[in-house]
Formats: C-alpha cells, sequence, structure tokens
C-alpha cells in the first residue's frame, strides 16, 4: 500500500514506547489436543447491489457490526446500515461541511448509546443514536500534522492513532514510523498524546513531494471494551494496550515459520507512485507479515496469520488475555468465496458469524455472514 503526501514540513513530537515490556513467548505447537483441526464457514446471508437504486457497492470497506447486529459498511459517498437481516436501513453520508454533513468518513464505532462517525478532513466527530437520528458533533483539534484515524471509544474518550510524513534526505529508505496514539475527551478542546509504536515503510522524498509504502502493518482492534489489541510489525509480535492508563499490559509471540512472499505480478507492480515523472515502487520483501488480521471471539484472541493451506483454508490462531497460546485451527470457507483477509477492515468476526467484504467471480462485490462451524 502506498501514500502520497506533499512535500511540507512535519514536526512530530511523540512518546517512544517503552522497551522495558517483557515479551511472552510461546511454543511453535499450542496447547490443545486437537489443534489443527479444519473448521468450516457455512453461509447464511449475502447482500449485493442488484436490482437497487438505494445503495451501490463500487469500494466498499470498513465493515462493523453493531450490538444489534445490523451491518455497517462504507463506500463512495455512503454509510450503509443493513438489519441482521441484510435489509438496508439507511445511508448515514450526507455531503457538505454543516452540522450532520461529511466529506470524508473515517469510520464508524458503537457505544451503549451512540453511533459514532468520525468525518476525516476537517476531522470531526459526529454522533448519531441508534434510530439514525442527527444529535451533535464536535471538531477534533489536532495537536501535530498527520493523518490521525478514530481507533477506539471509551468511557466518553475518543482514541485516534496517526502518523506524519517523515523527514528524510536523500535516496529512498527504510523508516520506522511513529504510529501515535492521541486521546480527547468529550467534550475538550484537549488533545492528549499517549504511546507511539513503530512501523516500517520504505519513504521516498522528493523535490515535488513523497510516498510511503507500507512494509509493516498497524492494526488496533478493540478487546473486551476497554483495551486494543496492536500489531506493528512484520514478524509475530502482539501486544495488548490500555489506552486509558497508556500502558501496553501484554506483548507476546509465538514461534512461526515465515511465509515467503510470491513472486511480482504486473498486478502488485500496478502499486507504484509517480513523483516527478519517475516510477518508484518497495523493494519485494522476502517474507510476507506473519499477521494478517487481528479479530477476538468473547474473551478470546484470534489471530489470522500469512499461513494459507490449500484444501484447509487460513490458519487461525488463539491466544488468551495471558497471551498464552492454547489452540489453532484452518477457517475454510466455501470452495468459490474471495475473503479478502489481508484488508484488515474487510473482515470481522461478531459472536459465532464471520462477516466479510468479497469480490464476485464478476469483478462486484458483496457482504457475506457466515457461521462458524457450520457443516
Amino acid at each position: 500500500m502506498k501514500t502520497a503526501f506533499l512535500a511540507i514540513p512535519i514536526v512530530l513530537v511523540f512518546s517512544l514506547l517503552a522497551s522495558s515490556q517483557q515479551v511472552i513467548k510461546n511454543p511453535e505447537k499450542p496447547l490443545a489436543k486437537n489443534a489443527g483441526r479444519v473448521v468450516a464457514l457455512k453461509e447464511v446471508l449475502k447482500i449485493l447491489d442488484e436490482g437497487t437504486d438505494q445503495y451501490y457497492f463500487k469500494y466498499p470497506r470498513n465493515l462493523r457490526i453493531a450490538p444489534d447486529d445490523s451491518i455497517f459498511v462504507q463506500d463512495e459517498n455512503q454509510i450503509l446500515q443493513f438489519d441482521k437481516s441484510g435489509k438496508f436501513v439507511r445511508n448515514y453520508f450526507k455531503k457538505g461541511q454543516g452540522p450532520g454533513e461529511m466529506t470524508y468518513a473515517g469510520d464508524v464505532f458503537f457505544t451503549d448509546k451512540n453511533i459514532v462517525i468520525q468525518n476525516s478532513s476537517p476531522v470531526k466527530i459526529l454522533l448519531f443514536d441508534y434510530s439514525g437520528a442527527y444529535l451533535r458533533e464536535f471538531p477534533v483539534r489536532q495537536s501535530m500534522r498527520a493523518l490521525i484515524r478514530l481507533s477506539h471509544v471509551f468511557n466518553n474518550i475518543y482514541y485516534f492513532n496517526g502518523y506524519g510524513f517523515p523527514q528524510v534526505k536523500g535516496e529512498p529508505q527504510f523508516v520506522d514510523v511513529l504510529q501515535a496514539m492521541t486521546a480527547i475527551a468529550d467534550g475538550t478542546d484537549e488533545v492528549k498524546t499517549l504511546m507511539s509504536f513503530p512501523v516500517k515503510k520504505y519513504v521516498i522524498s522528493s523535490g515535488g513531494g513523497g510516498a510511503l509504502f507500507d512494509i509493516g502493518k498497524f492494526m488496533a482492534v478493540q478487546y473486551q471494551q476497554k483495551y486494543l489489541l496492536i500489531s506493528h510489525t512484520p514478524e509475530y509480535l502482539i501486544k495488548i494496550y490500555d489506552p486509558e492508563n497508556d500502558k501496553v499490559v501484554r506483548t507476546f509471540r509465538r514461534e512461526y515459520e515465515r511465509v515467503k512472499s510470491p513472486p511480482e505480478t504486473d498486478e502488485s507492480k500496478k502499486g507504484a507512485a509517480i513523483i516527478n515523472g519517475k516510477r518508484y515502487t518497495a523493494p519485494s520483501q522476502k517474507y510476507v507479515n506473519d499477521v494478517v488480521s487481528i479479530f477476538t471471539h468473547k474473551n478470546e484472541i484470534w489471530i489470522a496469520t500469512s499461513t494459507d493451506v490449500k484444501d484447509k483454508g487460513i490458519l487461525i490462531d488463539v491466544f488468551n488475555f495471558d497471551g498464552v497460546y492454547f489452540d489453532n485451527f484452518y477457517l475454510k470457507g466455501p470452495e468459490k468465496s474471495k475473503i479478502l483477509f489481508t484488508r484488515t477492515d474487510a473482515a470481522v468476526i461478531s459472536g459465532d458469524y464471520l462477516y466479510s467484504i468479497e469480490k464476485n467471480e464478476d469483478e462486484t462485490y458483496a457482504i457475506k455472514k457466515y457461521k462458524i462451524g457450520g457443516s
């Protein structure tokens, strides 16, 4: 993935992640005697955009499941809500800059009482009730020039993660770009800077602009309401972060046989940046990122790994809050499904169901719901 920027001077002030956190090291094999089994997915719901003029799927993203099991997904100028049976409910996106209006939606989160939507530029938080009524909004005044994204809402505090373009000169290079957590309490203008997590990127800086290519991938997934599960390295490493107290309470990993990167294809080579008429791409990596996605199931932490075995599926590692690796299984979807595990915003687990954004054979998209463990 690449991100292009104009060449703007940026000053970043971050609190570095403490290096004293003890890492819990797990063996290659989990404790469960039936580990390595195949768990099937049974399709129980499919949402298409055929035969309707109420919505469309162009580039669906940010799949979210509300407490009432309704399904939210974003697309071009759309924040779509479907009820648990797949019936279209409403589009929350209203173009503009006035109250209740948005220019570009960042993400959707839920509290006991409200639907929370972030507008990305300018950054503001919009609140709706579960009947769809607009309640109020407030601006988020950034303490740094950076791209920020809402990642967590807890106890009326809104947590964001963001990064700025690093100051580099000369040839393109690998840089650990700091992904900073910030917080703002509802009803205040004060932005509090919290912990940072380094993410490896390949940086191109030129007189006419610059670009970033992701090498590592930053993931922040809500866990047990209070915590965030963090992955920020290409290698297997998971952190349980408590944003309220701004500390990492667990760091764990397991022995993992890394998966080699596939040969480059014409499709993969399309991810290039053109700067001053010159084409730049990131150097190919020997291995793909170990962690592809993070899910939660009740109190368990499910790690979707880069191990994908034909006729079995994606290898899912299972940990508990203490960082103990106690189980794993292969998650196998229907034969023709193309669950986009490589996109962290395209699959989510809620209860005993997996919801996914999928591309059909005709290049159109569908939203699907699967029963986990269905025959």
